[in-house]
């Protein structure tokens, strides 16, 4: 295979991509349906259970902001959320 046929730019090749691993930034995306129109686009470990984890910390902490100080510190010393 030569190398202009192994190259991204070639349409043949891009129609072939059976797979399109990104992080979740939706520009990303919207390339990767241009360039890859019959890949399916997934969503990487790394960037998924980031956004799960600033998810959960952000309804943690404005949970614990509605408790008192004593159930705050009930919760904490816990250890668990469930």
């Amino acid at each position: 295979m030569k190398y202009e046929e192994k190259r991204v730019e070639n349409p043949k090749l891009r129609e072939k991509i059976k797979y399109f691993s990104m992080d979740m930034w939706s520009p990303y995306k919207a390339v990767a349906e241009t360039v890859f129109p019959n890949a399916k686009i997934v969503v990487d470990k790394f960037h998924l259970v980031t956004a799960i984890n600033k998810a959960l910390d952000k309804l943690r902490i404005k949970e614990q902001k509605k408790q008192t100080a004593a159930n705050r510190k009930k919760f904490y010393k816990q250890g668990s959320l469930f």
